[in-house]
């Protein structure tokens, strides 16, 4: 990785060459899976975190049908917050796949940042962010099981 910065003095140009930049990232990550929750039977993922950490929750979804993951809402607040939402589609299908109708897919990650050590937020109290899986013109999802929480404790 190389950078160049140059400066403009006068009539000289002044010109230094990076050789190399590397970040850490100290961030810790926690990973959740909205498949593992079961919505039928009321369940709900349950997450306590740093306030150093990351959150990131999965979930399988089948765009080709018009369905979608969404956050439903957020109690969590500034504790809590939306950093990141993208979708990954599963590669492109062999021949016999592409006879199945509706048998693509892919991936949706969410990464959910929380305050920092710094924060003056309180500690220990749990929030909850619900997602649902429907098509966005609906107004509910078409079943009881395509709505998930997950509840978060930061500490």
């Amino acid at each position: 990785l190389n950078f160049l910065s140059s400066q403009n003095s006068g009539n000289q140009l002044v010109a230094s060459n990076v050789a190399s930049v590397y970040v850490a990232d100290t961030t810790d990550i926690q990973y959740a899976s909205l498949d593992s929750i079961d919505g039928l039977k009321g369940e709900k993922g349950e997450y306590k975190i740093s306030s150093a950490t990351q959150l990131q929750v999965e979930a399988t979804e089948n765009r080709s049908w018009g369905y979608q993951w969404a956050i439903e809402e957020n109690t969590c607040g500034s504790k809590l917050t939306e950093a990141a939402d993208k979708y990954d589609a599963h590669p492109a299908p062999t021949d016999e796949h592409r006879k199945l109708l509706g048998a693509s897919g892919g991936k949706r990650t969410w990464m959910f940042a929380t305050p920092g050590e710094d924060s003056n937020h309180i500690r220990g109290l749990p929030c909850e962010v619900t997602f649902v899986y429907k098509r966005p013109w609906l107004t509910e999802p078409d079943t009881a099981k395509d709505r998930r929480t997950i509840v978060v404790t930061v500490v």
